[in-house]
């Protein structure tokens, strides 16, 4: 969620201040992993990282290493395949707020002595902390009961939350457990 966070807020901010075709083009940039399947999305994911992959294939005709990275079945492959998934929704949810901020604000900012930075934490984010809210747990609720990717490209000594409840189903180990899981799954969602 963090890291969804961290990198929607600079594409929503230049799509809330893009106009006409611009607008339109980057909107439809942001919409595409959204409109396309979670499968196609997580096979997508498993063709890029996998062994003959094309981040291992670039890495390795590119003499940076002799030997594929092991990048599937990981965490990092997960969170990166969620924070895809993730983008259109938390820029969407920011856009909307920040589309009403005034951009003289910034510029206010520079002017009274304020580096970018500064002008980013201090002006720009309390003043789009509803759409940061909003955001935060729409993208916490999709990964927490998020499935496919996990179960693709994750390892099974790191389950999601929806991976766990299938495995306790699965094997008939612990119903209770797995209906408990289950209806907590349901009641933040």
């Amino acid at each position: 969620t963090a890291i969804t966070l961290i990198v929607s807020f600079p594409l929503a901010w230049i799509l809330s201040r893009a106009t006409g075709i611009k607008a339109l083009l980057l909107g439809l940039l942001v919409l595409v992993p959204f409109l396309t399947s979670v499968l196609v999305r997580t096979f997508a994911w498993l063709a890029i990282l996998g062994q003959r992959g094309l981040v291992n294939a670039t890495l390795i005709n590119l003499g940076l290493i002799s030997d594929p990275l092991p990048l599937l079945f990981s965490e990092p492959a997960v969170v990166m395949a969620l924070v895809h998934s993730s983008i259109p929704m938390m820029v969407f949810a920011l856009f909307t707020v920040l589309r009403r901020i005034d951009g003289r604000v910034l510029l206010a900012a520079h002017t009274l002595g304020a580096n970018p930075m500064r002008a980013w934490l201090g002006i720009l984010v309390p003043l789009a902390i509803r759409g940061i809210q909003s955001g935060v747990v729409v993208i916490f609720l999709f990964t927490a009961a998020s499935f496919i990717a996990p179960a693709f490209l994750g390892n099974q000594r790191q389950q999601m939350l929806g991976q766990l409840i299938q495995s306790e189903i699965e094997t008939g180990a612990d119903w209770p457990f797995a209906a408990a899981l289950g209806i907590t799954l349901a009641l933040t969602a």
